[in-house]
């Protein structure tokens, strides 16, 4: 089945990214947190906490996200996200208690998130089988890029309309801009593939049709090497950005503004990495990638504790995260590559959860290893270069025949 039409294909990754965009703001949590404690009152840990919450449960909103788009379709799931995330933000602007905010924007909204943004990405994607990393690494950047784009739109209006006003202005944005691109979004037909696609790259697309569950993929090493690649190579960044802060002002003794602009630049350094790995899965494959993108993490983790000024600094936080952005389209490409399309973004779903682990783990590590070592960061930075070069180990050795082409031997 073949479609001469693009222009269909082009606003749907277009609505994509604007769904993105709105995703992305679960990155703008910091900005929220003074805010918060002067209105109601409450402890800074406390709030700070919340947006941590919303990072996991976004993970297991992922998971999520990827068995309702086989079984529901790209619309519905994508309305379904809308609810939750839209919804509960615009809820979250009645709730005068801690807990109740956790559930709400920590708990229901996270969860949006992780839907929103696995469907999108997967439906948008398919459209386009020939740059499937292409799109994908189009979607990531722009949803690395939300926090760069509207951190200061929202710092403004929480100065003139307070945390509830904001909550209300933004909540309904997101909604409305969500639920808009949620009846534009579905996915294509099994067996589609666009006009003009070459014929050999047709055929290996329809041979990729056979596809495993989420099930049967899970009882194979690939998920599992895959898996582990996944939770490792996010350690570095991880542990970065829980501490940047205490490790610019602290370690390297520079101001709170110099600390600022090294966060800056992780934002920025993600959303590089994730359009260019997005670029490089498509011509170079998964596993090259990968390597180019765990290098870049690993180069970074081990020059940091040398760097001293602030322009190294800069230089290296974003050559990190050139290496943790690049690697996110590798994952939404190989698990279909591995395992098939119909069931991918379920099966890149359960790949997602060990992130959750590490995303704990690694500021824990992390705190114990300064503690043990007078304050210095020196042993945490080459630990998450082990971590990551373990994990790039692992995708290296994911069989270069998926597990359909070896039972065919």
């Amino acid at each position: 089945m073949t479609e001469t039409n693009t222009g269909k294909r082009i606003v749907i990754v277009i609505f994509a990214c604007l769904i993105g965009l709105m995703a992305g703001l679960i990155y703008t949590w910091s900005i929220w947190v003074r805010p918060i404690c002067e209105e109601y009152g409450w402890g800074t840990d406390l709030v700070a906490l919340m947006g941590n919450v919303m990072l996991i449960t976004f993970v297991f909103g992922v998971t999520l996200g990827g068995h309702l788009l086989p079984k529901l379709g790209a619309r519905t799931s994508c309305l379904i996200g809308t609810v939750c995330f839209g919804g509960f933000f615009i809820l979250s602007a009645f709730v005068t208690n801690p807990i109740l905010m956790y559930v709400t924007y920590g708990g229901v909204a996270g969860l949006g998130v992780g839907i929103l943004y696995v469907v999108c990405q997967f439906a948008a994607s398919a459209w386009f089988p020939d740059h499937r990393g292409l799109v994908m690494g189009i979607f990531l950047a722009i949803f690395g890029l939300s926090v760069t784009i509207c951190s200061a739109p929202i710092h403004s209006i929480l100065n003139s309309l307070g945390v509830r006003g904001t909550m209300l202005l933004v909540g309904g944005i997101v909604t409305v801009v969500c639920f808009i691109g949620s009846l534009v979004m579905q996915a294509p037909p099994a067996g589609w593939s666009p006009a003009g696609m070459k014929k050999a790259d047709a055929a290996a697309k329809a041979a990729e049709a056979k596809s495993l569950t989420v099930g049967e993929a899970v009882k194979t090493k690939d998920f599992w090497l895959i898996f582990l690649a996944y939770t490792l190579l996010v350690w570095p960044y991880a542990f970065i950005s829980s501490y940047i802060t205490v490790f610019v002002t602290e370690q390297k003794m520079l101001t709170a503004a110099a600390a600022v602009t090294c966060v800056s630049a992780t934002g920025i350094g993600s959303a590089v990495g994730r359009f260019l790995g997005g670029l490089l899965v498509d011509r170079l494959g998964c596993k090259v990638t990968y390597l180019i993108m765990c290098l870049c993490s690993v180069i970074a983790c081990l020059l940091l504790p040398a760097a001293s000024s602030l322009g190294a600094l800069v230089a290296l936080f974003i050559i990190l995260c050139i290496g943790y952005g690049g690697r996110t389209p590798v994952y939404g490409v190989i698990f279909g590559k591995q395992f098939g399309p119909k069931y991918a973004s379920g099966i890149y779903g359960w790949g997602t959860l060990g992130t959750a682990v590490t995303l704990l783990i690694a500021p824990l590590v992390t705190a114990a290893l300064r503690s043990s070592s007078g304050g210095s960061f020196t042993s945490t930075c080459i630990v998450a270069a082990i971590v990551a070069a373990v994990g790039c180990a692992s995708m290296l050795l994911v069989p270069k025949l998926n597990p359909m082409q070896r039972q065919q031997q």
